[in-house]
């Protein structure tokens, strides 16, 4: 191996942020991991969440996962690398250094794709409130199909200029290259998740109005959209959120790009990965998303307490007026079968009287 190669690669291996910042992403994906399962069984079993909401979060679910794993697999691996193994002597495929690497970063990009299917999916429900239940899980599952398709086709526009044969002694996957690409899609990026915030925004004043004029027999059709409403309703903090950190992140990352060249590339590429902000969003959603449905099963459950409690008093008070009507003075002692058997009583002793007349 020329020295060359091994002088610059030094430069990681001696390098207490690079290592810092391979440890510290590799602990993160694994908290996201445990968040992921922790909070799965939640999101499945409620009865807050539409079914296609329920399709589309499972897309989110793996989206996520398989970036956890490409970062756990490819840090965990490179720290040993930094750390352990004679560093010039052990070599990485390139396609493993650069394949798990890109791969992992697909996620900022699929998930704001995955917002456009959902998106897309609301408005096609809303102009066409008549479709069934099994079509429109099957409408958000091609949706989500061409928004992971679309991911892909936008990482092969990006990284079809690197060479993913033969083997590297250093795995920083230097983008210097093509930054000019990174940067055009950043921007196409922000303005598409402008657009889908505004357009979902607007979606939900729309069908807010939709079930105000939704007649109460049509029952089927106004379920369904009801329950579409009430998932988009309760689950718009997380919409905003997720919206707000990624176009933070896409304006951070092309500001960002400017610094290349004014650190020496260790610090460089250690603070790229330790200010990737997808990997901590990817820990902080699924609690937020508990968070959502926790409160929302807490809502019904006081709203039915509530209920609940208002029955009761009516029942006193119609007994107590009932006590009052008949004459019976004693407060609530008759059952309701007493109460229909007294009244059928009075009623047939008034038709015989009536008779006698």
């Amino acid at each position: 191996m020329p020295s060359t190669n091994c002088s610059v690669a030094m430069t990681f291996i001696n390098s207490p942020w690079l290592r810092f910042a391979l440890g510290y992403t590799t602990f993160l994906p694994i908290l996201s991991m445990i968040s992921l399962i922790l909070t799965s069984r939640k999101l499945r079993m409620t009865v807050h969440i539409d079914r296609p909401f329920k399709v589309y979060l499972f897309f989110c679910y793996g989206v996520l996962s398989s970036q956890n794993c490409c970062f756990i697999v490819l840090h965990t691996t490179l720290l040993l690398q930094y750390t352990f193994w004679p560093f010039c002597e052990v070599q990485l495929p390139r396609w493993f250094c650069y394949g798990i690497r890109f791969t992992g970063a697909l996620s900022l990009s699929c998930l704001i794709y995955m917002n456009v299917a959902i998106t897309l999916f609301r408005l096609i429900v809303f102009l066409n409130p008549g479709i069934a239940s099994r079509r429109q899980e099957m409408l958000i599952g091609i949706l989500g199909m061409l928004a992971i398709s679309s991911s892909f086709a936008e990482a092969f526009y990006k990284y079809n200029a690197f060479d993913f044969s033969g083997t590297v002694t250093y795995c920083s996957a230097n983008q210097s290259g093509i930054f000019s690409k990174l940067n055009i899609f950043a921007y196409v990026l922000f303005c598409i998740e402008i657009s889908v915030v505004s357009g979902g925004l607007i979606l939900r004043n729309l069908y807010q109005k939709e079930m105000k004029q939704r007649k109460s027999y049509d029952v089927n059709t106004g379920l369904s959209l009801r329950q579409i409403a009430h998932t988009f309703q309760i689950f718009l903090p997380f919409s905003i959120t997720h919206s707000s950190f990624f176009l933070c992140w896409l304006l951070f990352s092309v500001f960002y790009r400017l610094f290349y060249g004014s650190f020496p590339d260790d610090v460089y590429y250690s603070f790229s990965l330790i200010l990737y902000a997808p990997i901590y969003f990817s820990v902080l959603a699924p609690w937020l998303l508990f968070s959502i449905v926790k409160r929302a099963e807490m809502v019904t459950i006081s709203k039915t307490s509530n209920l609940l409690a208002r029955e009761a008093d009516a029942t006193n008070l119609y007994f107590q007026m009932n006590d009052e009507v008949w004459g019976n003075g004693k407060g609530r002692k008759m059952s309701v079968t007493s109460f229909r058997t007294k009244v059928l009583l009075k009623i047939s002793r008034n038709h015989k009287v009536d008779g006698e007349k």
